[in-house]
């Protein structure tokens, strides 16, 4: 899909499950405290 990092832009609101190997650590504790996991690609 050509995206290589995610970041933490922008508002989390909602639990989420994202599939991707690398991540910001603002994204991270967006995603964890709206209850959501980062999950790395196999």
């Amino acid at each position: 899909m050509g995206v290589d990092k995610l970041l933490g832009f922008g508002k989390v609101q909602q639990k989420l499950e994202i599939v991707v190997s690398e991540t910001s650590e603002t994204a991270k504790q967006k995603i964890e405290a709206a209850g959501g996991a980062i999950v790395q690609p196999q």
